[in-house]
């Protein structure tokens, strides 16, 4: 997975990265006066990010909710198979009485 160390406006207000390059310095070249001011004015801050490759991320992603789908699956299966039992019990223990 191809991994790239990059940095980027954080805005407080949008709570989203804005601005992302590979070094600190171009993300303040970009507007030196405003982000200085709205970093003193607590409206955001330049943040070290990592910025994996998008592709992967969905190939990952995909695979996880397909894990995951098996999963509740399985414990569908439980349940129901746990319910069936619950039934057959009830069943034996009403004939037994009679």
């Amino acid at each position: 997975m191809k991994q790239t160390k990059s940095y980027a406006w954080w805005d407080n207000e949008k709570q989203e990265f804005r601005y992302i390059y590979q070094s600190e310095l171009a993300v303040k070249i970009c507007s030196t006066d405003y982000f200085k001011k709205a970093i003193e004015e607590g409206k955001g801050k330049i943040l070290p990010v990592v910025i994996i490759e998008a592709s992967k991320y969905y190939e990952m992603k995909e695979e996880l909710e397909e894990r995951i789908q098996a999963i509740e699956n399985i414990a569908a299966n439980r349940r129901e198979s746990m319910r069936i039992r619950s039934q057959q019990k009830n069943t034996t223990k009403n004939y037994k009485e009679k």
